[in-house]
């Protein structure tokens, strides 16, 4: 880039933006709309186990 700021107080030449497309100009063809989002766990611990009980057990087997 040649063009070099010399004063904090000087505004820089706006960037040639001709050579990128308009996003909302396209058409909506590939867009993704989701309706609903939900996350499910693919296993369900039966067992309750406290906070202080799942961050020790974690903490050893990830070595924290």
């Amino acid at each position: 880039m040649d063009f070099i700021q010399k004063d904090l107080g000087e505004i820089p030449k706006t960037p040639d933006m001709s050579n990128f497309k308009n996003p909302l100009g396209q058409s909506s063809e590939g867009s993704i709309f989701i309706e609903s989002f939900n996350i499910t766990p693919l296993s369900v611990s039966e067992k309750n186990e406290s906070l202080t009980e799942a961050i020790k057990r974690e903490s050893r087997d990830s070595n924290i």
